[in-house]
């Protein structure tokens, strides 16, 4: 049997009077610390108290963006879930997480503390400076069977330090995990997202993991200023807050199904951090939401998770789901509470494991439900919320939107009329002059296509994008590579068809 018991911090008195009440010390017991603070001193307080008390638990802790403690409106405060396991054994590692050698931290943990019983990995990651993509493939190369979850840190969105700690260290990029052992735990992993792609497809003309610096050949902050109220833009860019990339995330589609990437901040160059990694050539949408349309999801995540054996239920949620949702964000877990004791904290990324992969989410809630026993009970899920006329108008919406986007994907395919008799396919990347084909080259094609990627925007197109573009990102080319490439274009084009801008910049002039 699996118990867990939830406390919100408030004093060290009164969490000594709730570990006396509720809890015994063992080394099947579990401890989740998701602190409201990153405050060292603070943080140390809460894990001194807990060894003294129960020195033999297993104890992992991180920083967040607001702790959950079933739907308690207590966010802002610092939430202690323990776990106790009846037929299940637990092992715990903190690994300082060194830039580039995600495989040699992903080894040190299988190594240590993932054996052939285990069923459940948690890991907690610094949000700020860990990029974990590789470290969760990694364990996932190893052990393909074993379910990971677990989320960034956060710090109630100041990105400025995130930490995660055990029961002997609190550490600044690194990771901690857990694993917890047996034959008979029933573990369902699961997750939400609720925001729907809108609007036509986009493509990553050049990015660095999770730094955006090009969408469709301009900077990824034009993107956001060309389809988004660009008056949101400064206090976006000074305050470093994660309001655009909050509302309107992006949506790729990886591995079979959709993955959201919220931008975090803009760097001073104009590329945007992403909590999570994209590839070049990845295409993505603009995405949204309502508030009913997500509790909806919420429902139907706790009706399959009701069709599980569960005993206790943690959640790792985005942030961006709880500053969306605002004071109503309780509505969330609701039917999570109506099935089990529901403990997590809202990160900066979660952690899903799909069939065939480890997947860095944003914008979702990942849920893990855990059970030492097979029976199912039947649950009353609560599905007060959701206004039903409200959904439908969304629905429409949702409705007129896809079909627009349906249009418009349709259109891509279709030559496109530049001027009187100037053609173009973006299908084929094939340019026509008075309906004859022009001859290109590869470099010439691809340089084309940058341009015409481009058209729509008032922006100019940079030496260094077209380098990307044509050549890819490592490439040693130089603007003098550029310059004779658009030399040789505009022998094949009609007179000023490419425009020089001042500043080494290039646009179609049509």
């Amino acid at each position: 049997m699996i118990n867990t018991f939830i406390h919100t911090y408030e004093n060290s008195d009164s969490l000594r009077e709730y570990i006396s009440a509720n809890v015994q010390n063992t080394n099947t017991l579990l401890i989740q610390i998701f602190f409201d603070t990153n405050i060292e001193k603070e943080m140390h307080q809460v894990l001194d108290l807990l060894n003294e008390f129960l020195p033999d638990a297993h104890i992992i802790g991180t920083t967040t963006d607001g702790a959950i403690h079933n739907d308690n409106e207590d966010t802002h405060k610092t939430v202690i879930s323990f776990t106790t396991f009846e037929k299940s054994t637990l092992k715990h590692q903190l690994v300082p997480f060194e830039m580039h050698e995600e495989e040699k931290s992903a080894k040190s943990i299988c190594n240590n503390i993932v054996n052939e019983k285990s069923k459940l990995l948690i890991i907690f990651a610094d949000g700020l400076l860990c990029n974990i993509g590789g470290l969760i493939n990694a364990i996932h190369t190893e052990y393909p069977d074993l379910i990971i979850a677990g989320g960034l840190a956060g710090d109630n969105a100041e990105f400025k330090k995130t930490l995660v700690c055990d029961k002997d260290s609190i550490l600044q990029q690194a990771v901690v995990a857990l694993t917890i052992n047996s034959e008979v735990l029933k573990v369902y992993n699961d997750f939400t997202l609720a925001w729907q792609p809108v609007g036509g497809n986009m493509i990553i003309t050049k990015c660095c993991k999770n730094i955006v610096y090009e969408i469709n050949a301009q900077k990824a902050v034009n993107v956001y200023e060309q389809y988004l109220n660009k008056l949101t833009l400064p206090n976006y860019a000074a305050e470093r807050q994660p309001t655009v990339g909050i509302d309107f995330p992006f949506i790729i589609n990886k591995n079979g199904f959709a993955i959201a990437r919220a931008g975090l901040y803009v760097h001073d160059d104009g590329s945007i951090h992403f909590a999570g990694e994209f590839d070049d050539g990845d295409e993505l949408n603009f995405s949204f939401t309502n508030e009913e349309h997500i509790i909806k999801s919420a429902i139907e995540l706790g009706q399959r998770i009701a069709k599980n054996p569960v005993q206790t239920i943690f959640v790792y949620s985005c942030m961006a789901r709880r500053r969306f949702m605002g004071k109503d964000i309780h509505h969330d877990l609701k039917p999570l509470v109506s099935i089990a004791p529901t403990s997590g904290f809202y990160t900066y990324g979660e952690i899903y494991s799909a069939p065939n992969s480890k997947e860095l989410l944003n914008h979702t809630m990942t849920i893990v439900a855990l059970s030492e026993e097979d029976e199912i009970y039947s649950y009353e899920i609560d599905k007060l919320y959701p206004q039903e006329a409200k959904d439908e108008t969304f629905n429409a919406l949702l409705h007129l939107l896809s079909r627009v986007q349906e249009q418009a994907s349709n259109n891509k395919n279709e030559t496109v009329i530049l001027d009187d008799s100037l053609q173009y396919s973006s299908a084929t990347r094939e340019l026509f002059y008075n309906d004859i084909l022009i001859e290109l080259n590869q470099s010439e094609s691809l340089c084309f296509e940058s341009l015409f990627l481009n058209l729509e925007s008032k922006y100019a197109v940079t030496a260094e994008s077209i380098i990307s573009h044509v050549w890819g990102e490592n490439s040693d080319k130089s603007i003098d590579s550029v310059r004779s490439l658009i030399k040789k274009l505009r022998k094949k084009l009609p007179k000023d068809t490419i425009k020089n801008i001042y500043g080494g910049m290039y646009k179609l002039n049509i």
